[in-house]
């Protein structure tokens, strides 16, 4: 039992067990870069490769539709 005790190593207080120093940023700065990079995925993925005549909320419609197309 002596020799299992004396090979344990304690942790010092210098190791990190918990991560607990401060973000870099405030949360309300990540919070608003989070939406602003939502936002830029969803312009680029829907609106930026429309045609030029859509209207958003045509875009918006033919997004979120749910009818399978008929084959034939």
């Amino acid at each position: 039992m002596d020799d299992r005790e004396a090979k344990r190593v304690l942790p010092s207080s210098s190791d990190v067990l918990h991560q607990r120093r401060r973000l870099p940023y405030s949360i309300t700065t990540m919070a608003v870069s989070g939406f602003l990079i939502f936002a830029a995925i969803g312009y680029f993925g829907l609106y930026y490769k429309s045609k030029p005549g859509t209207k958003p909320s045509d875009v918006a419609r033919a997004t979120i539709a749910t009818d399978k197309p008929k084959i034939e």
